[in-house]
């Protein structure tokens, strides 16, 4: 389980301070961010209609970010909130981190070795080999390049979370100056 695990451990954990509340976080995700089952909206965020690139979760300070490309590994945004003890501010800790689909990382090696098995037992030895040896190493092949696409994408994701948190707090402030 260490093995599989691996390629789900968080690419990047940082914080940042912000002057809006975890209340006000929330309300503006889901005023701002289409939730993750509207697909009509991740299509038009994937094909650059879409001016936001995020989409909510349903944990409402969990964020998926679109980019141009398909990645199941790509990095999620979980936000924790922290009061600041010496300011108004809140801290943010980010943690950019995939989410865990190891389950069906071992559904595919369960399904793959019983194939093996009952190609072995119906006398195919040369065919009981595919199952076993190749199709491991053709999964864990496709998530070691996964999560190295998606370890690249970590710096853009944060770019694109951070402008739009100074974007909603430009906003705030131009509302409270009206």
């Amino acid at each position: 389980m260490k093995f599989i695990n691996k390629f789900f451990e968080p690419y990047e954990k940082y914080s940042i301070r912000t002057t809006l509340t975890e209340e006000e976080l929330k309300e503006i995700f889901s005023r701002e961010f289409a939730s993750w089952y509207n697909i009509l909206a991740g299509l038009e965020i994937g094909f650059g209609v879409g001016k936001k690139n995020f989409v909510r979760t349903r944990d409402p300070l969990k964020l998926y970010p679109i980019l141009r490309t398909r990645n199941s590994l790509r990095g999620e945004l979980s936000i924790k909130c922290e009061k600041s003890p010496s300011s108004p501010d809140t801290i943010l800790h980010i943690t950019i981190a995939p989410s865990n689909q190891s389950l069906l990382i071992w559904i595919m090696l369960c399904f793959s070795a019983g194939i093996g098995i009952l190609m072995s037992c119906a006398g195919a030895w040369l065919h009981a080999l595919i199952p076993l040896l190749i199709m491991p190493t053709i999964i864990f092949t496709i998530l070691a390049i996964s999560a190295s696409c998606a370890e690249n994408e970590v710096p853009e994701i944060r770019q694109m979370f951070e402008s739009c948190l100074r974007d909603f707090e430009q906003r705030k402030i131009s509302d409270l100056e009206k």
